[in-house]
């Protein structure tokens, strides 16, 4: 039987394929080298590209983390937004954004969270990297902000914080707990995060002790 011909890729397709290499090959090395220590020759040799293809579609390494924080904004809006609609009850919800952080879906094993550090970091020296940070988070605090508003009216909640700010002390839990559990796997129990996370909506903690025991 004739093998059916492949249809050649379009010059568009070879440049996204192109595109995502790179920003897979620069994420994974920015995560496990840190952010200065990488370089753009390093970055093109390991996704099998030139160098110059990284100056050509970013215009520098600094260009190569800018799309690195876009990408990461879309991915963790969709994900948020995935557990908002899926789970119906609070405790559901706040399990789900746990199990996101401390469990992500990451290829390389969890690199993801040590290249959020390492952006932060980059961020807090470079003020051109700043802004976008800066921008990103508050994208998704927005998104987070109307859902937690209507968590406080459909559950009848009185959180000992102001319901507008929930979003940056959710975050801010979110990753202090993933940053001592990267240190400690044991340090930081699933029953420990929900606590946690529940306490912030002033919520009853009888859901974490029906939780199975780890």
């Amino acid at each position: 039987m004739a093998r059916t011909p492949r249809t050649p890729r379009t010059q568009e397709q070879r440049k996204a394929e192109t595109r995502q290499r790179l920003l897979t090959a620069a994420a994974f090395m920015f995560a496990r080298d840190g952010y200065d220590a990488v370089t753009v020759d390093q970055i093109g040799e390991a996704a099998e590209r030139t160098s110059g293809s990284v100056y050509a579609h970013f215009g520098n390494k600094q260009g190569v983390l800018l799309a690195l924080l876009e990408g990461f904004q879309d991915d963790l809006a969709a994900v948020i937004q995935a557990e908002f609609v899926t789970r119906e009850d609070l405790a559901g919800r706040l399990l789900g954004l746990w199990r996101n952080v401390a469990d992500h879906p990451d290829p390389d094993g969890g690199s993801w969270f040590f290249l959020e550090i390492e952006l932060w970091l980059q961020a807090a020296r470079d003020t051109d990297l700043s802004g976008p940070l800066r921008d990103r988070y508050r994208v998704i605090h927005a998104l987070m902000r109307e859902e937690f508003r209507s968590w406080v009216r459909e559950f009848a909640l009185e959180p000992p914080i102001e319901v507008d700010a929930l979003p940056q002390a959710v975050m801010a839990a979110l990753m202090g707990l993933q940053m001592q559990r990267t240190a400690d796997e044991s340090a930081v129990s699933e029953a420990v995060a929900l606590s946690v996370l529940l306490a912030l909506f002033g919520a009853g903690l009888d859901i974490v002790n029906r939780l199975p025991k780890e």
